[in-house]
């Protein structure tokens, strides 16, 4: 299983709670945000902008910000998915119905371990900072992660 994102923390949790249905998984970009006390203070600064687009221009402006890359930690890199995002009337609704996962993810180290599960977390050239530290801060805490460096990936646009 592969996942982009949050994404990627849902296909951890897959392979986990389900090791007869996924294999492996593999988490592009997962944002972990948790692992970074560091990026508490971004966290609060793109909610309160989200808050204020979507007070000004509802659900639908808040998720222009995050799609433009304008939320420079709950959107580092989705800048990048611009041209290929959804704008649909159920995009908001994804969004702000992820966005309080991001920094919640229990992550259960012990059980995580001792599933066995075969995990990748993937960051490519493009990848921003931020990420980069949360996907070392994940794969570092995961005894059997395996960290993986790529140039490109056919997931995320150049």
């Amino acid at each position: 299983m592969i996942g982009i994102g949050l994404g990627g923390v849902v296909a951890i949790e897959m392979a986990v709670a389900e090791p007869g249905l996924v294999n492996s998984a593999t988490a592009i970009e997962p944002p972990v945000f948790g692992l970074m006390p560091a990026a508490t203070e971004g966290i609060s600064h793109d909610v309160e902008m989200m808050r204020a687009a979507a007070q000004e221009g509802g659900r639908e402006a808040a998720w222009e910000l995050f799609v433009t890359g304008e939320l420079l930690t709950l959107g580092a890199g989705a800048d990048r998915f611009e041209s290929v995002a959804d704008r649909g009337p159920a995009a908001p609704v994804s969004l702000l119905a992820e966005i309080p996962a991001v920094p919640a993810w229990p992550i259960d180290r012990e059980r995580i371990d001792e599933s066995g599960a075969r995990l990748k977390i993937l960051t490519v050239s493009s990848t921003p900072q931020i990420l980069i530290e949360a996907a070392n801060s994940l794969a570092a805490r995961l005894e059997h992660a395996e960290r993986v460096f790529e140039v490109t990936s056919p997931f995320i646009p150049d």
